[in-house]
């Protein structure tokens, strides 16, 4: 089970046993016990990478170390830091987690529509398919690369892949025959295409991305 699955089921919990708290279905003081234990969440996630992910082993270890900090604190038993310096801690371990994560390891796939997820952690995709029709790829405070060149699209088709990237980066690699065209919002990031999309015949095989950059980067090249 990968890491969005597991958050997803965490966040599935947590709502519907507010929900159901909310309308007396249920005797629960589940937002007390929400408002005292939220970091876990952080810890368990942070434990989730470093026991299962060996590449996101750096990530594990800087979710681990926020969940316990911000655990400690709303206990009551770590006073140390004010809270305006909180965030800017926060900021550092986030970035020498980036800088130490562990190279990953490429996964191939032969899968027509792929989707990638990286959460404080790195994922690679080499993709063959020979019947490529896009997809979606999401990296938060982590990286994806998504390496296209073994792939095929259908001559005189298109493919879409939608790419976010939040406090990380993805970058693709598209072949030189394909034409690439980007739309994309960068917000305090960049998206930049670097193919070579020159001399292609108007039937060449189209890759159009749809990217959203928030403190991150997006890059397209061959």
């Amino acid at each position: 089970m990968n890491g969005r699955r597991i958050i997803g089921i965490i966040l599935l919990a947590v709502g519907i046993i507010s929900l159901l708290g909310r309308m007396e279905l249920i005797d629960s003081n589940f937002g007390e016990l929400f408002s005292k234990y939220w970091p876990l969440l952080l810890v368990s996630i942070g434990l989730f990478n470093l026991f299962t992910n060996p590449t996101a082993k750096a990530g594990g270890l800087v979710l681990l170390a926020i969940g316990i900090f911000f655990q400690l604190r709303v206990l009551g038993h770590f006073a140390l830091f004010t809270f305006d310096l909180i965030w800017p801690l926060i900021i550092i371990l986030i970035g020498v987690g980036l800088l130490f994560a562990g190279k990953t390891k490429w996964s191939d796939s032969d899968c027509d529509i792929i989707s990638a997820f990286a959460l404080f952690s790195g994922i690679d995709i080499r993709n063959r398919s020979r019947n490529f029709k896009g997809g979606n790829a999401m990296a938060m405070f982590g990286g994806a690369e998504i390496d296209l060149r073994g792939a095929r699209i259908a001559e005189g088709d298109r493919a879409e892949l939608e790419l976010v990237a939040a406090f990380g980066g993805i970058d693709v690699f598209a072949p030189r025959e394909w034409n690439v065209v980007i739309k994309g919002l960068p917000l305090f990031g960049g998206i930049s295409n670097e193919t070579e999309n020159t001399a292609l015949p108007d039937n060449a095989p189209t890759l159009f991305i749809k990217g959203f950059a928030a403190f991150g980067g997006i890059d397209i090249t061959n």
